[in-house]
């Protein structure tokens, strides 16, 4: 048979005849594979024909016997005597019926052994117990499994494709390799059988037939068609294109692809699975379905995965229970498990569970599985009435806690600790994370903490104990259960948080998680601070310096590495896609010495950087990290790529593209891999980033996970950690602090030698904390600081170090001189030109924009344009510092009259622009605002713009009639910000508790430093930047009365976001709901049961479904209208909405009743403080549930800015309904409204200008 290696055949149906030509029918000894065809039919005709047409030297058939080593009959459903029948029918088919002599004698020969499960060792067993002489048949070989076959050994990544072979095909080969010898000493011949299709990979095929003594054969039967070396062949690039934004394109060539409907049925649901939108997902499936798409049992079940993704539970458990009793596949079997579970269906689990116990009794998965679902049950909740999670597979430890955790009544936590303890050794860690999980759900936050951080020394449940650390600490922070005196309490458990996140830096949901804990959505202004003082502990816990190694790589050539570089990136170009950590270079073209590339592209990369007069090239710049990323799965190096990827995301961060260097950052922890060293050297690279991006809470965050890895470091690496801590302090205002790290620097440079680019990064660093420091108004003092920043850049210039650092500080001291009135000396103005000519044509653009005195609108508009569009609104902020710096800058007056249309422009980029906008949303320029705010006026719609100069001063633009108009407001004794400043340390939320017996001369007198010109039309539109949201336009005063009297007035977060929303369709279905978290029992009578009987009858008029859950509601997304009802709660500073509760046991963040109320077209918040928006204090942006519902797709939010009065509620709708209903706009029903509440309740104007509109307040009703 050495002949024929591999045989491929095109037959109607399977034909041994054809395949065994010539007298080449397998010998005693030999192994045979064929891959193809039917299981019943080949295992039948292999062996009739072997009955029929081999035979020995003597003539007689020349095994002792027939043996079939069977898989589990839940795979191969097949008693002993069906497999006789197939042999019987095969000889039936390729000759003629067997006599009953025959069949005797074939019976007599035929012995079947039935494998218990699917693991390799046990058909290894079965073929040694066989005996000798003996044809030995192995159906259905594909589906055996070894634990420890990897069944790729590179990652997936996003774009990798692994098809079924990928599976297969290692095990098969790992069997083959494990049962030839054996085949050989028994003289047995062997014939393996897989009912798959042939493989279509290069490498897997190379894989079989490279193996000593097997001879596989892949067969394609006449009729049907191999798809496999079509698909994959393209399957790589249209996932590459699906995962980058262009999965219609994707979608486009399979339809057009020559392959078959079903086939391309199938490709569609897979391609859709890998891009994010997870509604498309769920209408692609359905619309699959809906056509009578053909979808294999198998395939059914990884549908009903990516149903379950797409949420679309009933399609999910749909297929789901069609797939389980037909996989055979241990990964998929597993996933299956997991998808049931997260499903919540215990009939499935169960399904799932056993089927995977019986076929794969050592997937650690059972194991896992069980313990996820006994936790499930300790998440019992008092009265929540939720279906019990499965116990399948249960042992006795996992039954006696969810027994004992289980239970609604008091429960001691030391006992049971103590019980299992006793009886079960080892179980205490499972024990004790399932009472913290117990206890957290519970809110018993002291018990969870302590428990928590008991479980979390477990490396098999730190990843949950992490988990349960913060969401107790999220509710600590809720409840202000620790007075701000104690707030080191706090630092024990994030310190317990930043150790897990420092040793999975790929873990990005937990660092989301811990982000969103010290949100100011979360916590108000208390995380920062607890964060920075871990941060500082870490610092002076000190570090340890690896020894100094010396570079052991010999030099490329520089032709070799040029020519190594053309042939990489021509390599590149044939690749659909590449993915660091994922993407290798064959080895014929890294060669023997791929350190020594590694270097050579370094040397590249900070060459390219440093190169004076010209915009860095970010294309070569990209080429060289991605070849250097790709060198170092063979390199002998550390972190050559990690720092090439942190000085690329600076050099995107630099043109602008904030987006890429986050992505960047979030790449590098991917790749960071298991090493300490690496590990610490990603985090500190991450941290680096996101301080340039002006998130100091991730970079924080970032640096205390790399001081967190107890590794030895470089003294360069230390250096660069202390000086990214160092401008992250300076950057938060903590100068002190940024000053005591400054001699830590100075005595690394000193003790190690670390040479003059160090020393000339020192001096940045001091001369930065002097401009940041710098008081704007002493031209004494500045100047001093230019001619040192002057000294510095010309030292750089000379000794061709990295400039920009240098030429920004220049530029930033001499731009503050200035703008105080002082003159630059001709040295000064020489060394800056040359910096500008020396950073490039784009950073000098960026430069002298940022440092104008007086910039043009032209500037600060290309500013703006010039910057990425963050994929996350909350990191808008931090990309537009510098865009809100030079529009607040261009609103000084000092230098030239404003013109209206051009302050507009600026009010503009000042208002409110981290957040989501409406699908559609333009592209600003300077011409734009002024028509569009011109032509609304016209139709009847004002506009008034109020923003802040550098001087802290009012600018209002107003829109009225057509007309444009701007005003300064100046005071000579108070800036506008500072009486905002002091009137908003007591207002608005004081308004909600004045008496109305004490009058409105509270309202006149604190309203009385606030001057703001209100156009005099009905309707008023108000973009303002944040600062100047929480100031209700409706209580300023006009000629001694309160504006809101006679106007209906609106607040948007900005023009483009209000175009944008008017030009998009509503989508909503229908729904008008409302909850309120009160009781039905008539005997409790609190103020939300007083509520809901003064709303229900306007509720039942206007047809609203009411949930009385205690619980934020589930199933209001999409819908119409919501009207919310709870009590609403300040941080303890009484700033920042904090929290939503009611009078039991609720207590729930505003964030998470946002998310629960995305897409609902309209919100009525009758909510404490519902209608508050506060100055985020890290960025220019809001804190407040109308941003955050707007965010997150809502059109119209009605709400108070102060604690409201229960007796608003009832008046207020029933006018608000009846005047929605009847076709008034949003803004104009809430004018109607609050008109109805003054006639019902007086004029008092905490009760009849409380309600407010945010965003659209021109809707209308819709059908």
């Amino acid at each position: 048979m050495e002949d024929q290696k591999t045989s491929i055949r095109r037959l109607p149906g399977f034909n041994p005849f054809d395949l065994y030509k010539d007298g080449t029918s397998p010998q005693p000894g030999e192994v045979d594979l064929i891959v193809g065809g039917s299981t019943d039919q080949v295992v039948g005709r292999v062996a009739a024909f072997m009955w029929m047409a081999v035979r020995n030297s003597e003539g007689n058939f020349p095994f002792l016997g027939i043996t079939v080593i069977a898989p589990p009959q839940l795979v191969w459903d097949r008693s002993n005597a069906d497999i006789l029948n197939l042999i019987l029918k095969a000889l039936d088919d390729l000759r003629n019926p067997a006599d009953d002599d025959e069949v005797s004698r074939l019976r007599g020969l035929l012995s079947v052994v039935r494998c218990e499960h699917l693991e390799l060792a046990e058909v290894l067993g079965a073929l040694e117990a066989t005996g000798e002489q003996r044809l030995v048949l192995i159906p259905m070989a594909s589906t055996y499994r070894d634990q420890n076959v990897q069944s790729r050994q590179s990652p997936l990544g996003k774009t990798g494709v692994l098809i079924a072979e990928d599976r297969w095909v290692p095990n098969v080969a790992r069997l083959a390799s494990r049962c030839i010898e054996v085949a050989r000493s028994a003289e047995n011949t062997v014939v393996f059988e897989v009912p798959d299709s042939p493989p279509a990979r290069d490498s897997n095929r190379k894989m079989l037939n490279d193996i000593e003594g097997l001879y596989p054969s892949f067969l394609i039967l006449e009729g049907e068609s191999d798809p496999g070396a079509t698909i994959l062949n393209e399957a790589n690039r249209w996932v590459a294109m699906a995962v980058s934004g262009r999965l219609q394109d994707a979608l486009d060539e399979v339809d057009a692809a020559e392959i078959s409907p079903s086939y391309k049925s199938q490709l569609r649901i897979q391609l859709v699975d890998r891009c994010e939108d997870n509604r498309l997902k769920a209408q692609v499936i359905k619309q699959e379905l809906a056509i009578g798409t053909s979808i294999p049992p198998e395939l059914a079940a990884r549908f009903g995965r990516i149903a379950l993704r797409a949420g679309d539970f009933q399609t999910a458990e749909r297929l789901l229970e069609q797939g389980i009793p037909h996989v055979t596949d241990c990964g998929l079997l597993e996933g299956v498990l997991i998808s049931c579970t997260e499903l919540g269906s215990p009939d499935l689990v169960q399904r799932a569970f056993e089927r995977l116990a019986a076929l794969f009794p050592d997937s650690e998965l059972l194991r896992t599985n069980r313990e996820l679902r006994l936790m499930q049950s300790c998440q019992i909740v008092q009265g929540d009435g939720e279906q019990r999670s499965s116990r399948a597979g249960f042992t006795d430890l996992e039954n006696y806690l969810a027994d004992n955790l289980s239970t609604q009544g008091p429960v001691v936590y030391e006992e049971i600790l103590e019980t299992v303890a006793t009886r079960w050794a080892g179980g205490n860690e499972l024990a004790a994370i399932c009472c913290a999980i117990h206890a957290q759900t519970r809110n018993e936050s002291v018990s969870a903490l302590k428990l928590g951080l008991a479980a979390i020394e477990s490396k098999h449940y730190e990843r949950q104990a992490t988990s349960i650390l913060l969401s107790v600490m999220r509710r600590m922070m809720l409840l202000d259960e620790i007075p701000q005196e104690s707030l080191e309490l706090y630092k024990a458990p994030l310190r317990q948080v930043i150790a897990y996140l420092a040793s999975h830096p790929s873990d990005a949901h937990m660092r989301a998680a811990l982000a969103k804990v010290l949100s100011v959505e979360s916590c108000g202004a208390i995380g920062l601070p607890i964060i920075a003082s871990l941060t500082l502990d870490f610092v002076k816990e000190g570090f340890q310096l690896a020894p100094k190694t010396e570079m052991t790589a010999s030099e490329v050539e520089d032709d070799d590495a040029i020519t190594f570089f053309e042939q990489a990136l021509s390599y590149l170009e044939t690749l659909p896609a590449v993915e660091i950590g994922v993407t290798s270079l064959p080895a014929d073209l890294v060669g023997d010495n791929p350190q020594g590339l590694v270097n050579f592209l370094t040397r590249m990369i900070h060459h390219g950087g440093n190169r004076r007069g010209e915009d860095t090239d970010l294309n070569l710049l990209e080429k060289c990290t991605w070849l250097i990323c790709l060198l170092m799965t063979s390199a002998t190096g550390g972190g050559e790529d990690l720092d090439a990827l942190r000085l690329l995301a600076g050099r995107y961060w630099l043109d602008g593209q904030s987006q890429r260097a986050r992505d960047i950052a979030e790449q590098i922890l991917e790749v960071a891999g298991h090493g300490q060293n690496r590990r610490r050297l990603a985090w500190s690279s991450f941290s680096d980033i996101y301080q340039r991006a002006h998130s100091p809470i991730d970079a924080l965050v970032g640096i205390s996970c790399a001081f967190a890895c107890k590794a030895e470091v470089s003294a360069a690496d230390i250096w660069h950690e202390v000086y990214t801590l160092h401008r992250v302090v300076r950057d938060l205002g903590l100068h002190n602090i940024a000053a005591d790290l400054i001699p830590v620097c100075r005595e690394l440079l000193e003790r190690c030698s670390l040479g003059d680019e160090a020393r000339r990064r020192l001096e940045t660093m001091e001369l930065g904390l002097r401009v940041s420091a710098s008081r704007e108004n002493d031209v004494q003092v500045l100047s001093r600081l230019v001619a040192d920043s002057t000294n510095h850049c010309k030292d750089v210039i000379d000794a061709g170090g990295e400039l920009m650092p240098a030429a920004s500080l220049l530029a930033q001291s001499a731009g503050l001189l200035e703008r105080a009135g002082g003159q630059l000396s001709p040295t000064t103005s020489e060394v800056l030109n040359a910096a500008f000519e020396g950073v490039g044509t784009r950073s000098a653009a960026f430069l002298r924009a940022m440092s104008a005195a007086t910039p043009s609108i032209d500037e600060v508009v290309s500013l703006h344009n010039r910057l990425d569009i963050a994929r996350n609104a909350q990191d808008v902020t931090g990309d537009t510092i510098s865009v809100v710096m030079t529009a607040r800058r261009f609103l000084n007056d000092v230098h030239r009259p404003l013109v209206p249309e051009e302050a507009a422009v600026a009010i503009e980029l000042l208002a409110d622009r981290a957040i989501n906008t409406p699908e559609g949303a333009r592209i600003l320029d300077k011409q734009w605002v002024g028509d569009y705010v011109r032509d609304l006026s016209k139709k009847g719609l004002a506009v008034l713009m109020l923003g802040l100069n550098e001087n802290g001063e009012l600018v209002c633009v107003s829109a009225n009639d057509g007309r444009l108009d701007v005003r300064h407001s100046c005071d000579g004794n108070h800036s506008f910000a500072r009486r905002v400043a002091k009137w908003s340390a007591n207002y608005p939320y004081q308004y909600g508790f004045i008496d109305r017996e004490d009058g409105n001369n509270e309202f006149y007198l604190s309203m009385g430093d606030l001057e703001i010109a209100v156009p005099s039309s009905q309707n008023i539109l108000i973009i303002s930047e944040p600062v100047l949201q929480q100031i209700p336009v409706n209580l300023v005063l006009e000629e001694g009365e309160f504006s809101g009297r006679t106007r209906s007035i609106g607040y948007a977060p900005s023009l483009t976001w209000f175009e944008a929303a008017r030009r998009n369709p509503s989508k909503h279905d229908g729904r008008r709901l409302a909850w309120i978290s009160a009781s039905e029992d008539l005997n409790k009578v609190g103020t939300l049961e007083m509520i809901l009987e003064r709303l229900r009858s306007t509720f039942e008029a206007h047809r609203f479904d009411i949930d009385t859950r205690r619980q934020i509601p589930k199933n209001f997304l999409g819908a119409q209208m919501a009207v919310i009802t709870a009590h609403g709660g300040l941080t303890t500073e009484k700033r920042f909405i904090h929290r939503i509760s009611d009078e039991e046991v609720l207590a729930e963040s505003p964030e998470a009743l946002a998310r629960a109320l995305a897409g609902v077209e309209m919100v009525i918040l009758f909510v404490c403080s519902g209608g508050r928006s506060d100055r985020h204090p890290l960025g220019n942006t809001t804190v407040g549930l109308p941003k955050m519902l707007l965010d997150r797709g809502c059109r119209t939010v009605i709400a108070s800015p102060w604690p409201l009065a229960a007796v608003v509620t009832g008046p207020w709708l029933e006018e608000f309904m009846v005047a929605w209903d009847a076709g008034e706009t949003a803004a104009g029903a809430t004018f109607r409204a609050n008109c109805a509440v003054c006639r019902r309740l007086g004029d008092p104007p905490q009760y009849s200008l409380a309600m407010a509109v945010h965003g659209d307040m021109l809707l209308r009703i819709t059908s």
